[in-house]
């Protein structure tokens, strides 16, 4: 489950956007959609789309003095019971 390049944000968006959609469906005073794609573009935020295009996660990576914060802005799919092991790879990331 590789990070998007930035520079295909646009042509990936359309096939990540319903679940970024669903993942902030409990907040939506909290996010705007638009608003995240432009911070992904920028590099502020990392899209991740899983394989088969079955779910979206947004991950910020915030720098603090002494160490670096990973975490999850916004996660939304189907068939959770399938993809939710692929989290793992997310915790690599942070990790690394």
């Amino acid at each position: 489950m590789p990070g998007i390049p930035r520079e295909n944000i646009e042509d990936i968006w359309i096939i990540a956007e319903p679940f970024i959609k669903k993942g902030i469906a409990r907040t939506p005073e909290a996010y705007c959609l638009e608003e995240l794609k432009k911070k992904c573009i920028s590099g502020d935020l990392v899209l991740w789309v899983g394989r088969k295009a079955e779910y979206a996660l947004l991950i910020e990576v915030s720098q603090y003095h002494l160490y670096k914060n990973c975490g999850i802005v916004a996660i939304g799919g189907n068939n959770m019971d399938e993809w939710i092991s692929d989290l793992d790879e997310v915790e690599d990331y942070a990790r690394s």
